[in-house]
């Protein structure tokens, strides 16, 4: 996934499939800082994974990429994968069921150093892209002045808690 003021692709989208008729979306950074927390196996998908779908038909263009399949109980299933901006279209015989980044408040936080204030990433360090507005790919590195105390660490209760691995939230409509 890249973002069209970003030199070089940061995320990595993976899109499962499976014959009950479900879509899996994966979001995860390229060459990441600090790796992921990942679910493990059996926590939210059943152990055994389920079975695949099968015979899933792929098809592309510039926009999007659609993969359409036929689930165990002979629902159709389509999901259309926007490219830009990112958006995902679920269909179940043609009626839309799911729809991820309708709104395009997709929002990534990528893992950065201790105190660094932008992901190392030209589009970021320029801050303006060639229309002369500012870029805006990681609210935590938001060109406006925001309120940035809570992102390195957090006080309540005379407690502190530390966040090493600095900003890390995912959000999406």
């Amino acid at each position: 996934v890249k973002h069209k003021h970003e030199a070089e692709p940061h995320l990595l989208l993976q899109l499962n499939t499976y014959a009950s008729g479900s879509v899996r979306m994966r979001l995860n950074e390229i060459d990441p800082v600090f790796p992921r927390h990942v679910i493990p196996p059996g926590d939210v998908v059943a152990d055994p994974a389920p079975a695949g779908a099968k015979d899933v038909t792929v098809t592309g263009s510039a926009e999007k990429t659609v993969l359409t399949f036929i689930s165990d109980d002979g629902t159709t299933i389509q999901a259309d994968l926007r490219h830009s901006p990112l958006g995902l279209d679920v269909s179940a015989n043609g009626i839309l069921v799911q729809r991820l980044n309708s709104r395009n408040f997709l929002n990534f936080e990528r893992y950065r150093k201790p105190k660094e204030p932008t992901p190392p990433d030209s589009a970021m360090v320029k801050g303006v892209a060639a229309e002369g507005v500012p870029v805006v790919i990681d609210a935590a590195a938001h060109p406006h002045s925001l309120d940035t105390k809570g992102l390195w660490e957090e006080d309540f209760g005379g407690h502190t808690d530390r966040k090493p691995r600095g900003p890390a939230s995912l959000g999406m409509d």
